[in-house]
């Protein structure tokens, strides 16, 4: 029962929208630095490139901050290091926000 509450609790926590993000400043520095490759609002075309529309922001930037710490490396993870070595944790955050905004 205790184990099942924890889980619970997990979900919630995983779902909760990151609140105080600046969604606008998100979107702008999502299509200046992300938009190519992942397509507009996150809807990538490409079958190698994931869609992020609608992720929750708390996956988006764990994934972000392992790839720009180099501790992903799988798939086209070293593609992205130049992408996102430059980003600020705010602006993970706010892309982060604005592609879990985004249907």
């Amino acid at each position: 029962m205790k184990k099942l509450a924890i889980l619970v609790a997990a979900g919630a926590l995983l779902s909760m929208p990151v609140l105080g993000q600046d969604i606008a400043a998100g979107k702008a520095k999502y299509n200046a630095s992300c938009l190519s490759c992942h397509g507009p609002d996150g809807k990538s075309t490409i079958p190698i490139n994931p869609k992020l529309n609608g992720q929750f922001a708390s996956y988006l930037i764990a994934q972000t901050n392992d790839i720009k710490d180099r501790k992903r490396t799988n798939g086209l993870s070293a593609t992205m290091i130049p992408f996102v070595s430059s980003l600020t944790q705010d602006d993970i955050k706010n892309i982060s926000a604005y592609l879990e905004s985004v249907e």
